[in-house]
């Protein structure tokens, strides 16, 4: 609920805390990847999406956004890899639309 209010820098506290207390907490790394997005520190938010999915490996959304991440560091191999992975776990869907649009936009 934190980083809806655009307290960025107090809401990456807070789950870093929690982070802190459960370490295997995949929803946690989630949620901060998210907030490191909003605030364009993507290689920041892939590390955190990928500590999601070694913790929960059919975490589709967490491929994506870990993804993205990488499209947005024109790393685009890394993200490839992971739209496909997003697809594997994500058949229907905004998400699967969203992989599947910057797979093709990197075919060009």
């Amino acid at each position: 609920a934190l980083y809806t209010k655009a307290k960025y820098p107090q809401a990456i506290e807070e789950i870093t805390k929690v982070i802190t207390l459960e370490p295997k907490n995949e929803n946690a790394y989630y949620n901060r990847g998210q907030v490191y997005l909003k605030i364009e520190e993507y290689e920041k938010a892939a590390h955190d999406f990928s500590a999601a999915v070694r913790l929960n490996p059919t975490m589709g959304a967490a491929y994506y956004h870990r993804g993205y991440s990488f499209y947005k560091l024109k790393m685009f191999e890394k993200a490839t890899e992971d739209f496909e992975k997003t697809l594997r776990y994500e058949k229907e869907g905004r998400l699967a639309e969203l992989a599947r649009k910057l797979l093709k936009k990197m075919q060009k």
